[in-house]
């Protein structure tokens, strides 16, 4: 009768080892990436190509952001309707909150 010493039973090879664990990864991110997909984080970050681009588009920022933020009156939020387009209703941008980006640093990427 053999007798196993110190785990050696069992053992396969890495390259076998290592391939059944990419599979099984591979197929988890699969779903989870189709889980991504499905269920909206209702969050959205804007950025520009570079500071040129960003320069352009600041005073314009400015202004979005100050459309979107509700005020403070005596306590309680009041707010605006944001101006609309075509895509408001769909977009349901009167549930918006819209802020200035994290630093990146606090940002969980």
């Amino acid at each position: 009768m053999e007798r196993c010493l110190f785990l050696l039973c069992g053992q396969e090879e890495a390259v076998s080892y290592y391939t059944k664990l990419e599979s099984k990864l591979k197929e988890e991110y699969r779903k989870e990436k189709e889980k991504v997909n499905t269920k909206p984080l209702g969050m959205a970050f804007v950025t520009f190509q570079n500071e040129f681009v960003l320069s352009l588009f600041l005073s314009l920022a400015r202004r979005i952001l100050k459309d979107f933020n509700a005020c403070h009156c005596q306590g309680c939020k009041c707010r605006h309707e944001p101006k609309s387009s075509q895509f408001s209703e769909s977009l349901h941008i009167y549930n918006w909150s819209v802020s200035y980006a994290p630093d990146p640093q606090n940002v969980r990427w």
